[in-house]
């Protein structure tokens, strides 16, 4: 399989990678890109199972994070692209944060959304696991019904009042038009279960922001977790958003970007 893309080039002396969330696609950035435009240039990719980067039947077994990062590794090199920095939110932020743990000479600068480092007790993967493999049968079983599970699914507390936002009947009309089968695939082979505990790693990475909404309780609690494993994090925290920052205050993201990726004397 290949990752489809997004590439704005403006001439920029950095580029910029952006990975979405799970549901999402490289559109889903938009809002933010806009505010960047010609500051960066600007890369965008599908997640496998998610808008065109299709997941063959001969890869979904197949189908993993060391994959994924294959599959970039390589879209990186056809692009003649050896370091760049990186934004990713939820579970492209969590792709992001190992990709960056295990290609450290690649990653410039690291924006981590809404991110989990990982679960540190083998019980509570396992059970995270279990949890993923049950919504993913769900997800692939013949007449599901989606609409309902979107609105299900935009309900949990920790997207806080993303169905008032007036760009919300956008956003849900963007979902409708995925495969929930692929979703599925993706959702076994990423599970939060699977991947490594990297609290210990933090340390390790590149200049990192870490962004989180106020109002998801979850993701800001994490969010200072991670800042007091490693001081110099940098977190944000944006007031009035839940879990997707990026698409309730872009314009707001994008200066958060901004201000972190530029040498202080190109601002």
């Amino acid at each position: 399989m290949t990752l489809h893309f997004r590439l704005e080039e403006h001439g920029a002396a950095q580029t910029v990678l952006f990975l979405h969330g799970f549901m999402g696609q490289a559109e889903d950035w938009q809002s933010v890109q806009a505010h960047l435009s010609g500051t960066f240039n600007l890369l965008a990719v599908d997640l496998p199972g998610h808008g065109k980067s299709l997941i063959p039947p001969e890869t979904e077994n197949e189908l993993n994070a060391k994959l994924f990062f294959d599959l970039l590794n390589r879209l990186l090199e056809r692009l003649a692209i050896r370091q760049l920095s990186v934004v990713g939110y939820s579970l492209g932020g969590r792709l992001a944060l190992q990709w960056a743990v295990k290609y450290p000479q690649k990653v410039e600068r690291l924006v981590l959304e809404s991110v989990h480092p990982g679960l540190e007790r083998e019980e509570a993967r396992q059970e995270r696991m279990q949890s993923d493999a049950a919504l993913s049968a769900r997800l692939a079983r013949e007449g599901f019904d989606l609409p309902s599970f979107l609105q299900e699914w935009y309900a949990m507390p920790l997207f806080g009042k993303l169905r008032e936002h007036a760009k919300f009947p956008e956003l849900l009309q963007r979902r409708l038009q995925g495969d929930p089968r692929q979703w599925a695939l993706a959702l076994r082979a990423f599970s939060l279960g699977r991947q490594p505990a990297l609290w210990n790693r933090l340390s390790d990475l590149p200049p990192t922001l870490v962004i989180c909404g106020a109002s998801d309780e979850k993701y800001r609690k994490i969010g200072g977790q991670m800042q007091k494993h490693h001081p110099e994090l940098k977190l944000e925290i944006a007031a009035h958003c839940g879990h997707t920052v990026h698409f309730e205050a872009p314009r707001w993201f994008a200066e958060k970007i901004k201000h972190f990726l530029l040498p202080k004397e190109a601002e």
